[in-house]
């Protein structure tokens, strides 16, 4: 089964309550649950990390090395050596960096 790891940094864990009005009122535990489902529906795996130290979440990205498909942030994505194709779009209404 394809895996993939959903990344979110520093803050994201305020998605919902700082800042609605910028941010908007969708909490990052509601983000997440949709692209969960999502990858479900596909046959993915879905593993989230979420940490406001860079540490952990360079930890997280070692700890996957060896899944060859596709490491994700809800702020940038960042793909292991899979080919393109095998990486899955998000889901629709998911935050995406505008450079992908």
């Amino acid at each position: 089964m394809p895996r993939v790891l959903l990344v979110n940094g520093p803050n994201l864990n305020l998605l919902g309550t700082r800042e609605p009005a910028i941010y908007g009122a969708e909490t990052l535990d509601a983000i997440v649950q949709r692209a969960t489902e999502y990858a479900q529906s596909l046959g993915i795996e879905l593993r989230h990390v979420q940490s406001n130290h860079e540490g952990a979440l360079i930890d997280a990205l070692h700890e996957a090395r060896d899944w060859r498909t596709a490491s994700s942030s809800t702020r940038a994505r960042t793909r292991t050596p899979a080919s393109p194709s095998t990486t899955p779009s998000a889901p629709s209404g998911c935050p995406r960096s505008k450079s992908t």
